[in-house]
């Protein structure tokens, strides 16, 4: 006997959650811990719940309806917008969401959702780089053709500030992930070489969850460093790489170009690619995407690069 599950979905705003049991009539509530209390009192036993994410405003409902011991899958809104338009649905309102959430939000791809500690993790991350972008724009404002030497003073002292700041909050993450239980795969990534603390803080806070459950071809693509292919019938047309992960791929660029540099391997491959017609760009991603592999290897074996065959 089949057991028909519940379907709910929830269009998440910053002060607002719209709600759609089942498909009925969608209905709002504000997104504090009491309404998110007060509509997991109306939700059907064993249901599965469907939200979108958005920008993190997802995450208080997402945390108590776990509690609650009920499913929780949060989509992509892109996918979910191109199933509304496979569908015929043109209308974007918070209720037609929401209702579309509740319809065809089985049909989607559920992404395993990062365990608290690890979004935590990628939260300071995240921070430390928004600090870095900060000290990247005061530098290229610094430079500005016949700028006040005042103006150019109070851009030097807040460079250093944040610097200073920036330093602080590595050390103080480095710290918070020895202490935690990444602290293995935060070391593991070390091991191969080219790749740095950066490159494993990044590891560490932006690979999927469920990293060890996928093949390498499928995290490359998570990571945006899989080419797509875009042939039909006769035609063959230019590849191309996905978004992907932003954060994951840029961690491996530098890291690449210093293995074209130092690494027999990786000068081998890039001069290969070079030799055959392929651009600069197309020759590092192909490095990038080896040293991804190498990283997630070592994870999967549970043993450092060192202590393993250094060839591959």
């Amino acid at each position: 006997m089949n057991i028909v599950v519940s379907q709910i979905g929830i269009d998440v705003g910053k002060d607002e959650l719209v709600v759609c049991i089942d498909q009925g009539k969608p209905f709002a509530c504000p997104n504090t811990a009491k309404g998110c209390l007060e509509i997991i009192e109306k939700f059907p036993a064993g249901a599965e719940v469907h939200l979108e994410a958005s920008g993190g405003y997802e995450r208080l409902v997402r945390r108590l309806l776990s509690e609650h011991g009920f499913k929780v899958v949060v989509h992509n809104p892109l996918k979910s917008r191109r199933i509304a338009q496979a569908q015929g649905v043109r209308a974007k309102t918070d209720p037609v969401d929401a209702k579309l959430l509740s319809r065809s939000g089985h049909l989607l791809p559920q992404e395993t959702v990062k365990r608290t500690e690890r979004q935590q993790l990628a939260d300071h991350s995240r921070a430390i780089d928004a600090l870095k972008d900060m000290v990247m724009s005061l530098k290229q404002s610094q430079v500005m053709p016949e700028l006040d030497s005042a103006a150019k003073q109070l851009y030097a002292e807040a460079i250093l500030a944040l610097q200073q700041q920036i330093d602080a909050a590595e050390k103080a993450f480095e710290a918070r992930v020895k202490a935690s239980d990444c602290a293995e795969t935060y070391q593991l990534i070390q091991t191969v070489p080219s790749l740095g603390k950066l490159t494993a803080r990044r590891c560490v806070c932006e690979l999927p969850e469920d990293v060890m459950e996928r093949s390498t071809g499928q995290i490359a693509s998570y990571a945006g460093l899989a080419p797509i292919d875009n042939s039909s019938g006769k035609r063959t047309g230019r590849s191309r790489l996905g978004h992907g992960n932003a954060r994951l791929k840029a961690a491996f660029y530098m890291p690449a170009l210093c293995a074209i540099r130092h690494e027999a391997w990786a000068k081998e491959l890039y001069q290969r690619l070079r030799s055959d017609k392929k651009s600069h760009q197309t020759a590092t991603v192909a490095v990038m995407r080896r040293l991804l592999i190498r990283a997630v290897a070592v994870l999967k074996r549970r043993t450092g690069w060192v202590l393993e065959a250094k060839t591959g």
